[in-house]
């Protein structure tokens, strides 16, 4: 069953973006803007939960 982004009760919604605004943040922080460019201060590795993607694939 595929479910678009819309169709989601909107506490289903909260629970997917506040995690997703958390990692955007910590992705935004790597980087520093300077007068004209940005640098990238470190790396920033998205977490990936391999458990939780195979058993809504498999089941």
């Amino acid at each position: 069953m595929v479910t678009e982004y819309g169709e989601l009760p909107e506490a289903d919604r909260q629970a997917f973006e506040t995690p997703l605004e958390d990692l955007l943040r910590k992705k935004a922080s790597c980087y520093r803007k300077m007068k004209q460019d940005v640098i990238k201060q470190e790396e920033f590795v998205l977490p990936v939960n391999i458990k939780s993607k195979t058993n809504s694939i498999g089941h």
